[in-house]
């Protein structure tokens, strides 16, 4: 079972842009879900990552048996690691993700999301005291901006010193959208499910 979070920076898009994936997998006779999450600035980051927990335990609760490989875009790569440190999944695919809030703290992305210092550290997933016993890819575009880079090799690094089977891509000649469109996130899916 492949589970979804969409991007956004977590005050935009919605679950529609799982339509790719949902429809490229189940093509492949994979089970497909998608998490939709409330939202900045109606909800917190916590709020968020609190709703997308329970989404996840539904999912499980009605897929009983199945594998479950959670993945992410952007804000969605940076909900499905914070969810991963608390719920057991058997892989991670980590896309262009902001695994370290403090940057966006300072910036007007922050306006609806109203973190403090304290706060982005808090909420900050690669700042977590977890193990990740579980397959892991991470994916940057190359084409993305320097920030991106370093917020996908901070991933890597943390998930590396924390127990996970972790691999790191960078497509080269892709940027922040192009690499959800090209599906490198769905080849990094299967070779999950394939290992």
């Amino acid at each position: 079972m492949f589970v979804w979070i969409h991007g956004g920076y977590w005050q935009g898009s919605s679950i529609n842009e799982a339509l790719l994936e949902a429809d490229a997998l189940a093509s492949q006779g994979f089970g497909f879900a998608a998490i939709e999450y409330t939202l900045a600035p109606e909800v917190s980051i916590a709020e968020m990552i609190g709703e997308c927990e329970s989404a996840l335990a539904w999912i499980r609760l009605r897929n009983p048996g199945k594998s479950v490989f959670l993945g992410g875009h952007s804000a969605g790569a940076h909900l499905a690691l914070a969810v991963a440190a608390q719920s057991q999944v058997e892989g991670l695919v980590l896309v262009s993700g902001v695994f370290d809030l403090r940057p966006i703290s300072a910036t007007t992305i922050n306006e609806p999301l109203g973190l403090d210092e304290a706060g982005a550290y808090e909420l900050s997933p690669i700042f977590a005291d977890f193990r990740f016993p579980c397959l892991t890819e991470v994916l940057v575009g190359g084409e993305e901006s320097p920030s991106f880079q370093m917020q996908g090799r901070a991933a890597f690094d943390y998930l590396t010193k924390n127990g996970a089977a972790v691999e790191l891509h960078s497509l080269s000649s892709l940027d922040h959208f192009d690499i959800i469109l090209n599906g490198e996130h769905l080849k990094s899916f299967r070779r999950l499910a394939d290992r």
